[in-house]
């Protein structure tokens, strides 16, 4: 069957006129799609931020400086460098119940991941915490979620997203302690000389990472007591985040709690 040569169907003088008209209907066409096209992008990413938006207020927010100051006040190397006031409010109140109370009100803006970690944490609130550091290292475990939820709608300047991943990865180790030790004041104690650690290093996700993938293969390899081992290293997490002439104090102090349990 022979090809159908359209264009020899049009009349010569009209052929210019025909192909001129054809191409402009063509290019408005196409140009009316690509402009669709990036204007619905623009629309669901305008929706997208207004939505992360309104998560931020709702969810994160009320508590961000809430579990800052957990975290500084749980391992201050000092407490009486608080102020009275401070000292007693913290001492008095249990901030994680207010922490929990806020999430707990506001699931319709968390995450899976988030309601999951949280129910996790209520299951204590039903049954017996057999282990002793169960509850702790859920409540921890939670919180480390909340700050990986924070960063990944991320709608913050560079500095303050440095910030949530110094803290992400101190609740990454006060959590990872706790198991190590069995024990959230061990934990603690450790933790009071992490100003021996490089903010360079804490706010760096590939070291977060690196960190998370070593424990991880830990788990998975069953081994006994070698959270925080590599290469039959106990104090793996110090080499990756302190300096060299920083390491000795910690690793002196690892040891001597260990040596006291």
């Amino acid at each position: 069957m022979n090809d159908i040569d359209i264009i020899s169907w049009i009349p010569e003088n009209l052929r210019p006129a025909t192909l001129t008209a054809t191409t402009t209907l063509l290019g408005g066409f196409v140009g009316a799609c690509v402009a669709q096209f990036f204007s619905h992008r623009l629309t669901l990413k305008r929706e997208r931020k207004n939505s992360e938006r309104v998560v931020y207020n709702e969810l994160f927010a009320p508590i961000l400086l809430e579990i800052y100051m957990y975290y500084d006040y749980q391992t201050a190397f000092r407490k009486d460098h608080f102020k009275g006031e401070v000292i007693q409010i913290w001492e008095k109140e249990n901030q994680l119940d207010k922490i929990n109370d806020h999430i707990g009100n506001n699931l319709k803006f968390a995450s899976p991941k988030i309601i999951r970690a949280y129910n996790a944490v209520l299951r204590y609130e039903a049954m017996e915490d057999i282990a002793g550091i169960g509850k702790d290292q859920e409540q921890l475990a939670l919180i480390e979620e909340l700050l990986n939820e924070l960063l990944r709608i991320s709608p913050f300047d560079n500095e303050s997203k440095k910030e949530l991943s110094k803290y992400r990865t101190y609740y990454f180790l006060f959590r990872m302690l706790t198991s190590y030790f069995h024990s959230i004041e061990d934990a603690k104690t450790i933790l009071t000389n992490d100003f021996y650690f490089q903010n360079s290093k804490l706010s760096s996700n590939r070291i977060y990472n690196r960190l998370l993938s070593n424990t991880n293969l830990r788990y998975k390899k069953r081994y006994v007591q070698t959270l925080f081992r590599y290469k039959n290293e106990e104090d793996y997490f110090i080499k990756v985040l302190a300096q060299k002439k920083d390491r000795k104090p910690l690793q002196t102090l690892m040891k001597r709690v260990q040596e006291e349990k």
